[in-house]
């Protein structure tokens, strides 16, 4: 008996070393091959870069204000503007919010910038050969009186700003005089996973196209949720100062996105792992409205909504299966009023997509151009309706008077709404303030050392008529001022009296 089991365990041993063998040899195996991949990888990515690095470009700006643009952060956009006061004090001040960092200076050679000017470095890619143009972030080209662009092969070129747009951080320049470049193919960044391979090109720190590899970490990445145009490709591909504007590839050698910020512990410390690119999908939305409208074109539904959770589908009763969202207002001559959706409509989706978050949707209603049309499948009064609303095209608040005539340059502009400040003042509890009763424009802010406010122009001036004509909206107002190109004379409503002002 005794020997018996004796064989038992021995036959159970001999299993065992057996396993342990084969178990081993698998994970050598597999070792084996993800080595073998990584080095193919390194191996196809020479020739690829080779190819593509005269396409990836330094940029040098010199600028006047003291601020530097490595970082950018489009939180501190536009605050709200007190309309009740002629007080400089009371104005909430435009800001572009950078991180103060050491000034840049001589940064290539005394040439390039002297003692007294300022310099800040960013990178950028070569998008079009033909046309010469370069793309890059908004943030790195901002405020600046010089925009220098140097080639991988060391030609330098001065550059022009064809146009940006803040909240995307996007700036498309022209090169002057550029001869034989070379610009990149962009891929489309909907194919883009998570877990994807991905390089960085840019001049970090000014060192001139370093390359950095890693995967994608996260898509439709959300940082300010004020921003519909936030929906940034994460990476830990390092991503360092002046990576700013430079692009990221696939490893085809294709353009998925533009490196653009970092997230770090403070402003002075490096990559830790967390940059941010704006897709592909956006940059190609981005240069085409440029080329065609000169800013991005956007649409408008006209609506405001709000999140419908779980548990106020289940508190209401309900006859839904998941999340969605709950129209609260409807805009006057809007889209959505055309359409017929109504207070209270409860949206489940959109274009057949399923709806479950008023940010979400309002990022891709984003997608859509004006004129086009959308499909919205709406809850009401425990039934589903399918409708179809064309898009209208949105119009922006605040303008700059200063596309509209020379002498108005400096003055921020938009339509005078009594009932919206009317609003704004009940909100704010501010009581005892009459509102002028009148059509016309109003003067919100003056940018600095502009012309307009030397004029003697004041901020919450309204402009009822321009070269004697009266002046009710944006596009009557334009139309006034082509009436006479030197002299301007307006009729204004300040502190509820009627003036005149002779602007020559």
């Amino acid at each position: 008996m005794k020997k018996k089991i004796s064989f038992i365990k021995f036959f159970i041993l001999i299993c065992i070393c057996v396993t342990n063998i084969i178990f081993s040899k698998s994970i050598f195996s597999s070792d084996k091959k993800n080595n073998i991949n990584n080095i193919k990888i390194q191996q196809n990515l020479s020739p690829i870069i080779k190819k593509i690095l005269p396409s990836v470009v330094r940029i040098i700006t010199d600028f006047d204000n003291l601020y530097h643009g490595y970082y950018y952060d489009d939180s501190l956009n536009q605050k709200k503007i007190d309309y009740l006061s002629n007080s400089q004090n009371n104005i909430l001040k435009y800001e572009s919010n950078f991180y103060k960092q050491p000034i840049l200076k001589k940064i290539i050679n005394e040439k390039i910038c002297e003692d007294d000017c300022n310099s800040k470095l960013g990178s950028g890619v070569i998008i079009d050969s033909k046309n010469s143009y370069v793309l890059t972030n908004y943030h790195v080209i901002s405020n600046a009186s010089k925009i220098e662009v140097i080639l991988d092969d060391g030609k330098e070129y001065e550059a022009y700003m064809i146009g940006k747009n803040k909240k995307i951080d996007l700036a498309l320049l022209k090169l002057i005089d550029a001869e034989n470049l070379q610009s990149i193919e962009i891929d489309n960044s909907t194919n883009v996973n998570i877990g994807d391979p991905v390089f960085a090109i840019g001049s970090p720190y000014n060192l001139n196209n370093s390359v950095t590899l890693g995967i994608v970490s996260s898509l439709n990445r959300i940082i300010d949720t004020n921003n519909v145009f936030d929906n940034f490709i994460q990476t830990d591909a390092a991503i360092n100062h002046g990576n700013s504007g430079g692009p990221l590839f696939n490893l085809e050698g294709k353009l998925i996105g533009i490196n653009t910020s970092m997230l770090s512990s403070n402003p002075e410390s490096g990559n830790i792992g967390l940059g941010f690119s704006i897709p592909s999908r956006i940059i190609v939305r981005f240069i085409n409205d440029i080329l065609k409208y000169g800013d991005i074109h956007l649409s408008s539904l006209g609506i405001s909504a709000s999140n419908l959770s779980k548990d106020m589908i289940f508190q209401l009763a309900l006859p839904l299966d998941k999340e969605a969202i709950i129209v609260n207002k409807i805009y006057k001559n809007s889209s959505a009023e055309e359409a017929g959706l109504k207070i209270g409509d409860i949206i489940t989706s959109l274009n057949s997509k399923d709806v479950t978050d008023s940010i979400l949707f309002k990022r891709e209603l984003v997608n859509f151009l004006p004129n086009d049309s959308i499909f919205l499948k709406v809850f009401r009064n425990n039934r589903y309706y399918n409708i179809s609303a064309k898009l209208h095209d949105y119009k922006r608040n605040i303008l700059y008077a200063g596309k509209f005539h020379y002498k108005l340059q400096g003055a921020l502009i938009s339509e005078y709404d009594k009932e919206k400040l009317s609003n704004d003042m009940k909100n704010h509890k501010i009581k005892k303030f009459v509102l002028p009763s009148v059509n016309g424009i109003i003067i919100n802010k003056f940018l600095d050392k502009s012309f307009s406010k030397r004029s003697g122009l004041l901020e919450n001036d309204i402009i009822t008529s321009v070269n004697m004509t009266p002046v009710k909206d944006i596009q009557t107002f334009k139309d006034a001022l082509l009436i006479n190109e030197d002299i301007i004379i307006l009729e204004i409503m300040r502190n509820n009296k009627l003036i005149f002002k002779i602007i020559s």
